[in-house]
């Protein structure tokens, strides 16, 4: 199909609340600029209560709106809400485009739009359906992650795909650097996209593909919200694995959080430590599809601290050496047992309940840490 130059710009909704969507509504002000779409409106949550004196902050997408002069509008919600969709009708809007808004879309206004209603997931659909697919990347140790563009339905991110791109997770990132990488990936497919739909002009639909069925599923189809109880962990009971993951995974968000002397402790930043002798080895590290396993984390920069926890494992081979008992406490890290043989996690900066963050040195001196203490 030739290219058609058209005389007049794209007209454009946008619709999204948190940082990564802001990302988003700064890359389509180049467009809006050079006239290849007309941003009509940014819609954004409603203002939030912010603080001891519960002063009122904007939203991050709203935030840049402002500064471009952009039409904002803060509705509660669409349902019934016949005011609001008449409004965004009389935008007479060639395409609306969604990124993490946090609210329901009726299915009367993905109908609105000339060509469609488009949504960046920050996911390799289908995998990590639902509200918390970049925790859910990092909680199930995936060596691999993405963003996807697809053409909203009325389903929870079941529409048809126009574009997606993979991206690679490292063993050791947290939240943060993820979320900061795929933002800037779906900031730079979803112009990309807008880019064709303008030079196209058709219905998005008519060239979205269905998404692929899960293979054997072999991550996961939809993530749940993020709660208290997934942010507990439990040194006696968790895998080591997951205990890592947690704590990258929640460090921006409340964090990965034990319990030491009645006080909440949340975790900061922590490394997993596994040794890779034979008497340890030998044991279950198999090799799963697409995810990080604890053969990834053998390193030789380990060993001075290695001897150490073998030292100490020796001294203190009684009844508390089990699972949550620290084994070496030092300036090289805090380190934990675990319910898996020769791996531990070593407790790198931590922030304890109505206390300031701090270095593990900091921490084992404040809290008097030993070698053979045990965190239950």
């Amino acid at each position: 199909m030739p290219l058609t130059y058209h005389e007049t710009p794209l007209s454009v909704v946008f619709m999204g609340t948190p940082e990564m969507a802001a990302r988003v509504l700064l890359s389509l002000f180049s467009l809006h600029e050079s006239k290849t779409v007309d941003l009509k409106c940014v819609y954004t949550k409603l203002d939030k209560r912010h603080g001891k004196k519960a002063q009122m902050l904007k939203s991050p997408c709203h935030v840049i709106a402002d500064k471009y002069n952009i039409l904002v509008r803060t509705p509660g919600g669409f349902k019934n809400n016949i005011k609001e969709l008449a409004f965004i009708k009389s935008l007479n809007p060639d395409l609306i485009a969604v990124v993490a808004y946090g609210l329901i879309l009726p299915p009367e206004l993905l109908t609105i739009p000339k060509y469609g209603t488009i949504n960046l997931h920050p996911s390799l659909l289908p995998d990590l359906r639902g509200p918390s697919p970049i925790h859910y990347a990092i909680l199930e140790n995936l060596k691999f992650t993405g963003v996807s563009i697809m053409a909203l339905d009325e389903g929870i991110d079941t529409g048809p795909l126009l574009a997606q791109q993979k991206l690679p997770i490292g063993k050791d990132e947290y939240f943060k650097d993820l979320y900061d990488r795929l933002s800037d990936s779906g900031a730079d497919l979803l112009t990309q996209t807008i880019r064709t739909i303008e030079r196209f002009r058709n219905n998005v639909y008519s060239y979205a593909y269905p998404q692929p069925l899960l293979e054997g599923n072999i991550y996961m189809n939809y993530t749940e919200q993020i709660g208290l109880n997934t942010q507990k962990i439990d040194f006696l009971l968790d895998v080591p694995n997951r205990i890592y993951s947690k704590i990258r995974a929640f460090s921006d968000s409340g964090g990965a959080v034990f319990t030491l002397n009645n006080k909440i402790i949340k975790i900061l930043k922590a490394k997993l430590v596994v040794d890779g002798s034979p008497r340890f080895f030998k044991e279950t590290f198999d090799e799963t599809n697409g995810r990080y396993t604890y053969r990834d984390y053998i390193d030789g920069a380990n060993s001075d601290i290695l001897k150490d926890i073998k030292s100490n494992e020796e001294k203190l081979f009684f009844k508390d050496n089990k699972p949550g008992c620290i084994v070496s406490a030092n300036k090289k890290g805090m380190l934990i047992k675990t319910v898996k043989a020769g791996v531990y996690i070593n407790l790198l900066e931590l922030k304890p309940e109505g206390k300031r963050s701090m270095g593990h040195v900091d921490f084992i001196n404040g809290f008097r840490i030993k070698p053979g203490f045990i965190i239950r």
